[in-house]
């Protein structure tokens, strides 16, 4: 059985203000890496611990030190699994014809 995906916005932004460490995000990851994490304008790759990967309720982030009052912190689902196309080739539906879709976790159109 699969992990339903939440009708939800796949990015939340706040605003640090020099104390909080710890900002929540409402929107389902499969791995720690599917999560990509700005302050200001700025990507992060360390300094943080992503909690919540594989859960379809969400996850938080931990700095190790809190984002300076007034920074804006950016958490945003990234897509870039092997199966959606990301290595560069096609994304292949199951019997090899293009998808409907962008893949799984992808935004779908309207």
């Amino acid at each position: 059985m699969t992990s339903p995906i939440p009708d939800v916005a796949p990015m939340i932004q706040a605003m640090g203000d020099g104390r909080q460490r710890v900002f929540c995000f409402p929107f389902p990851i499969f791995w720690d890496s599917d999560l990509e994490v700005r302050i200001g304008s700025t990507i992060r790759i360390t300094g943080f611990t992503v909690f919540g990967a594989g859960s379809s309720k969400g996850g938080a982030v931990a700095f190790a030190a809190a984002p300076a009052m007034g920074r804006r912190v950016t958490l945003r689902r990234k897509h870039l699994h092997p199966r959606d196309g990301a290595d560069g080739g096609p994304a292949l539906g199951p019997a090899g014809e293009p998808p409907l879709t962008g893949g799984a976790g992808s935004p779908q159109p309207y």
